[in-house]
C-alpha cells in the first residue's frame, strides 16, 4: 500500500452483522479503526452539544452528573422518526467534521490506512471519504443472538432493531458484501483476501480512477446542493371533522383526494406526504357504536375522500363520521388498525400496511397539541411534480447577522439551532432560508416573537438579498437534509 495515499475504507451494514468485528481485523493489518459511534459518544460530552441535546429533549435525558443519558435518549428516538431527525441535525455536523479531521490527520501524519466504521455511512455523507466500502450483512437468526447475547437487549427490542434496518446500498460500484454467518476464522480468511485484493488495486497504475460515488440524490452529503423527492402538494383549507355518526352527506374533499391520488404514484411515500394525510379529514366508516372506525377482519380500516367515492365502494354509504387521520390513530380503536385503504376512482386503493402505520404514530405523536384546531409552525410545501433545492448560501453572510441570529435564538428555549441556507423551487430564484431546529413540544405561537426579533436584524444588516424567508424544520426528511448539507451557526455553543 503506497504510503503517499494510505487507503481509506468504509465499513457499513446490518446491526448484528459484526461490522466492529470486521474493522477489528482490518486494524490487525495496520488500519486505524474509527468507530463513528465512539466519536458520537465524545461529541455528546462537548458542553455546546449536550446543552443543545438537553434543549430540545427535556431534563429526562440529562443523567444525575448534567452528561446525557444515552439510554434514555436512545428510547425517546428510536421509534420516533422525527425525534430522531432532531437529533441528528444536533449531533451529526459535528461528528462528521470530527471524523473529516481524524481522518486527515491520520492519512497526513501517520501515512496509514483508515476504517470509517458507521451504521449510518452513507446518511452521514461520510461514504464520499472512501475509496472502498464494505457492507457486513448476515441472515436474521444469527443477527438476533447476536444482539440479545453480546448487547443484552430484550428479545422484543432486539427484533424491533432488526425490523428498523435500512435496505443495502444498490448501484455503488465501491461495495463489496461480507456474509458473516460462519466463524471467526472464515471472516479472517475472508478479510485478509479481501485486503489484498484492495491494496492490489490501490497499488495499480490505474488506482486513480476510483470508482465513483454514486448519485447523492438519495445519500447525503455536507456542503453539496441536495434536492428532495417529489412531494405532494398539500391539501387545500381543511374540511370541519364531525364526529356525529350519519348516513348521508355532500362530503367531498378534492384536494386531500388529490394528495391520495398523487402518492398513489409514488414509491416509496415520501414523508412529506404522510404528513399531509395525517392532517386530512377523511370520511370514514364507523361500527355499530357510531363512535369506532368499521375495521375488517384483516384489520384494515376503510377511508374516502368524497361520499360519491364511499357510494361507489359500498362501506362508505352506511353510517360515518368525519375525522382527521390523527385522531383516528388516536382513538381506542386505533390497537386493532393494521392498516388503511384510501379508495381512489376506479374502485382503486392507496394501501398503506403495518410498517406505514407505525411511522404515521410517530408522525402524529411528534404534532404539537391534540385538538382539531390546533396551529403549528408552517413548513414547505412544495407542489406535485416541484423540487426543492437547498445549498449553502451563495452570498457571504455577514458575520454581525449570524451574530445576531445567535443572541435572538439564545434568548428562546423554543429555538435548539439555526441553519442558513438557500433554496429554490424548480429553479426559480433563491431565497436565504432561516432554518430553526425547533425544541420537542415547540409551538407556532412560542416562535412569533423570535421572528420579528430576527426579521429586525435582516433589515439592518442583510440589505442586499432581495428574499429572506423564515421555517421551522420540523418535517424529518427537510430537517436531516438541510443538516447534511449546511453546518449550523451554533446558537447554543
Amino acid at each position: 500500500m503506497p504510503e503517499s495515499t494510505p487507503l481509506v475504507i468504509g465499513i457499513t451494514g446490518q446491526i448484528g452483522a459484526g461490522k466492529s468485528t470486521v474493522g477489528t481485523l482490518f486494524a490487525r493489518h495496520g488500519f486505524h479503526n474509527l468507530e463513528v459511534d465512539e466519536v458520537g459518544h465524545a461529541v455528546l460530552q462537548r458542553p455546546a452539544i449536550r446543552d443543545a441535546v438537553a434543549a430540545a429533549f427535556g431534563p429526562a435525558v440529562v443523567d444525575g452528573q448534567g452528561g446525557i443519558d444515552r439510554r434514555e435518549l436512545g428510547r425517546l428516538v428510536f421509534a420516533d422518526p422525527a425525534a430522531r431527525a432532531r437529533l441528528n441535525a444536533i449531533v451529526h455536523p459535528p461528528m462528521i467534521a470530527e471524523v473529516e479531521r481524524r481522518v486527515r490527520e491520520t492519512t497526513a501524519r501517520d501515512g496509514v490506512g483508515v476504517i470509517v466504521n458507521a451504521a449510518l455511512l452513507y446518511e452521514m455523507g461520510l461514504d464520499r471519504l472512501c475509496r472502498r466500502i464494505i457492507y457486513v450483512r448476515a441472515a436474521s437468526d444469527t443477527r438476533l443472538q447476536r444482539i440479545v447475547t453480546h448487547r443484552g437487549l430484550p428479545l422484543e427490542r432486539a427484533r424491533a432493531r432488526l425490523a428498523a434496518q435500512d435496505q443495502e446500498p444498490v448501484g455503488d460500484s465501491r461495495v463489496v458484501f461480507c456474509d458473516n454467518d460462519g466463524s471467526l476464522d472464515h471472516l479472517q480468511a475472508w478479510v485478509d483476501r479481501t485486503l489484498a485484493e484492495f491494496t492490489a488495486a490501490h497499488a495499480s497504475p490505474t488506482a486513480s480512477a476510483a470508482p465513483a460515488p454514486p448519485s447523492r440524490t438519495e445519500m447525503p452529503r455536507m456542503n453539496d446542493s441536495r434536492e428532495l423527492p417529489v412531494c405532494p402538494s398539500a391539501p387545500g383549507p381543511s374540511l370541519p371533522e364531525n364526529f356525529e355518526p350519519h348516513t348521508d352527506c355532500t362530503f367531498d374533499n378534492p384536494s386531500l383526494g388529490a394528495v391520495v391520488e398523487h402518492l398513489a404514484q409514488v414509491d416509496p411515500l415520501p414523508h412529506c406526504g404522510l404528513s399531509h394525510l395525517i392532517d386530512g379529514v377523511f370520511l370514514v366508516p364507523v361500527g355499530p357504536d357510531g363512535s369506532q372506525p368499521l375495521v375488517g377482519p384483516d384489520g384494515v380500516a376503510t377511508l374516502f375522500s368524497s361520499m360519491a367515492l364511499g357510494r361507489a365502494s359500498g362501506p362508505g354509504s352506511g353510517r360515518h363520521i368525519h375525522a382527521r387521520l390523527r385522531h383516528l390513530l388516536a382513538s381506542p380503536a386505533a390497537a386493532s388498525i393494521r392498516g388503511f385503504a384510501i379508495a381512489r376512482p376506479g374502485g382503486a386503493f392507496l394501501h398503506l400496511g403495518p410498517e406505514l402505520i407505525d411511522k404515521l404514530r410517530a408522525l402524529a405523536a411528534a404534532r404539537p397539541g391534540s385538538g382539531p384546531s390546533e396551529s403549528r409552525p408552517d413548513s414547505v410545501e412544495i407542489a406535485a411534480g416541484e423540487s426543492l433545492i437547498i445549498s449553502p448560501p451563495d452570498l457571504p453572510v455577514p458575520a454581525e447577522f449570524l451574530a445576531h441570529l445567535r443572541q435572538v435564538g439564545r434568548r428562546h428555549p423554543a429555538v435548539v439551532e439555526i441553519f442558513l441556507f438557500d433554496a429554490a423551487i424548480s429553479g426559480r430564484g433563491d431565497s436565504l432560508i432561516v432554518g430553526v431546529l425547533p425544541a420537542v413540544g415547540a409551538t407556532a405561537e412560542a416562535f412569533d416573537r423570535f421572528w420579528g426579533e430576527a426579521m429586525a436584524g435582516v433589515e439592518a444588516r442583510l440589505a442586499d438579498r432581495s428574499c429572506v424567508d423564515f421555517l421551522v424544520l420540523d418535517d424529518p426528511a427537510l430537517l436531516e437534509i438541510v443538516s447534511t448539507t449546511v453546518e449550523p451557526i451554533g446558537v447554543r455553543s
